[in-house]
């Protein structure tokens, strides 16, 4: 059961109008998503990159040379 009487060129120019608004919706989402997509991937880094380990360097007792040396511990006050 078809409807009758169609007429397909008559549709389309009645049509243009929200057709070509739904073209113009998916062209924006599709330069919206683009754009996403290059900021997503801006900053990424590449994943077979291993970083730099840290080193430590071992700690020292004795004081660096041109340092003041540290100041003595206060004295508790003497008890009566």
């Amino acid at each position: 059961m078809s409807a009758p009487k169609t007429n397909i060129d008559r549709q389309v120019s009645r049509h243009r109008g929200p057709l070509y608004g739904m073209l113009a919706i998916g062209g924006f989402v599709a330069v919206l998503f683009v754009g996403w997509l290059f900021y997503e991937t801006d900053g990424a880094t590449d994943s077979t990159e291993v970083p730099p380990e840290a080193t430590v360097e071992p700690a020292t007792t004795a004081p660096a040379t041109g340092t003041p040396a540290p100041a003595a511990e206060p004295q508790p006050p003497a008890q009566p």
